[in-house]
């Protein structure tokens, strides 16, 4: 799914907008139509980690999260799991180290979100595989080995999340968009260790102006750091955003 181009607007309180209450799930996302992926068109090899004892583990995994912007930069990452934690250092390494040609919807250039699982073998190549960002990969076993979860789900972590700090966004259709009245929108994105969201990605919305201005928001969002057992995880949540219908002028 795509990100919208992000500009910086005015953050100031508007009755005409409320944001629901959060829903928490791990909804997969679809590629619009028209949309095609980004390439990756330069890597480097990861290698096995130097300090893992191969006696002891021969084999390991590594997922991250991450999105590439509109000029085919990687401008976000997060390390959702691993078996060992040097695994996770070395896939985040590489993926540092690439260049991608950016995704395109209809031959425009979009910013979008991905995983990429890193399989390590002491004796072989690595091998790495790509999708769009789901959570079910998180859950499969690897060869007996315990994988550790940065990223949690709703059931696991010890309270509801909680927000601490929230900034309403601009209705679009009190500036130039005067065409614009009621809208709605969907946006998926993590929460991180620090209470900070990460890498939205609209769901659904009835207007690009309306998905700018919930981003732009969101993204100055603050929320208390999400704990599982007493100690900070990664969350990916889900928020709606309900932009009511704008007064008519003079009114």
């Amino acid at each position: 799914m795509r990100t919208p181009h992000l500009r910086r607007l005015p953050a100031i309180l508007m009755a005409l907008v409320a944001a629901s209450p959060l829903v928490l799930g791990a909804a997969q996302e679809r590629r619009p139509h028209g949309e095609q992926m980004f390439r990756i068109i330069q890597t480097t090899t990861p290698d096995f980690p130097r300090n893992v004892d191969t006696m002891l583990m021969s084999t390991g995994e590594a997922r991250l999260v991450f999105s590439v912007d509109q000029e085919g930069k990687l401008s976000d990452l997060l390390v959702a799991s691993y078996t060992h934690r040097s695994f996770g250092a070395e896939a985040e390494r590489a993926l540092r180290s690439w260049r991608y040609e950016p995704a395109l919807q209809y031959g425009e250039p979009i910013a979008v979100r991905a995983s990429m699982t890193f399989r390590f073998e002491s004796k072989g190549q690595v091998v790495s595989t790509m999708a769009i960002d789901t959570m079910s990969a998180m859950f499969a076993a690897i060869g007996g080995q315990i994988l550790h979860r940065r990223v949690a789900t709703p059931d696991e972590i010890d309270a509801p999340v909680r927000l601490i700090k929230t900034v309403q966004p601009r209705h679009p259709g009190m500036g130039q968009r005067n065409d614009l009245s009621a809208g709605r929108v969907v946006v998926d994105y993590y929460i991180d260790e620090e209470g900070r969201p990460r890498m939205p990605v609209i769901l659904s919305s009835d207007d690009s102006a309306f998905a700018e201005a919930a981003v732009d928001a969101l993204l100055e969002w603050r929320y208390l750091p999400p704990t599982r057992r007493g100690s900070p995880v990664i969350v990916r949540v889900q928020q709606a955003f309900e932009f009511g219908e704008v007064p008519p002028r003079g009114a």
